[in-house]
């Protein structure tokens, strides 16, 4: 989450903890990262880490860089503050599309890239798991969401970012344990175990 829209929209991010999902440090303003100071760096993470543990009650254990601009510098500020830095491979760029804060590309190009995703697994060309992006940026983002993912659950295991890492407390707070195998919407805070039938690992990332 960006720390100011948390401030801003707390009963957001107190769903999306609620309804299970992995909660991760998205910065508070939403810079490039790489042209902050130490200081300015430090205070991205600080207020937003503040702002989710305010709302949420808990404190990640992980960020993800605004554009995926990150270098050793930023990474090892993040680390000192207990966050793991995590980035995507397989980017839907539904941030682009026409509406309210987005773009102007077309809503089909980015069917085609979930499309193309599902039909390059079953091809047998994937031979990795892989993390996805997507946002909650609008509702055309969202739809495009809810639309491509049970399809990807029919094809893809996905399961949490941190879940690839063997990660099961995501947050510094210890009663908080999460199982390795889980779906990445519709689950809850829980310890409750699920699991899906195809055999290559995905995980989809929001912001």
């Amino acid at each position: 989450y960006i720390g100011s829209n948390v401030a801003t929209y707390p009963e957001a991010a107190k769903r999306g903890f609620n309804d299970g999902h992995y909660i991760c440090v998205h910065t508070w303003s939403h810079p490039a990262m790489t042209t902050k100071t130490n200081h300015e760096a430090v205070a991205e993470f600080y207020w937003t880490l503040k702002a989710i543990k305010e709302t949420t009650g808990v404190t990640p254990k992980c960020w993800r860089p605004p554009q995926g601009d990150v270098d050793d510098r930023i990474r090892a500020i993040a680390w000192q503050m207990g966050l793991h830095t995590v980035l995507w491979d397989w980017d839907s760029e539904d941030w682009d599309m026409p509406a309210p804060g987005g773009g102007d590309l077309s809503p089909a190009t980015v069917d085609g890239y979930f499309a193309g995703w599902i039909e390059d697994e079953e091809s047998g060309n994937q031979t990795h798991g892989h993390i996805t992006l997507e946002h909650e940026l609008n509702n055309a983002t969202v739809n495009m969401t809810m639309t491509w993912l049970p399809k990807l659950q029919k094809v893809f295991n996905v399961i949490p970012a941190l879940a690839c890492n063997n990660v099961t407390q995501p947050y510094w707070e210890t009663q908080f344990v999460y199982p390795l195998q889980t779906e990445a919407i519709g689950g809850s805070n829980s310890t409750n175990t699920t699991s899906a039938s195809a055999t290559t690992e995905t995980t989809i990332t929001l912001s």
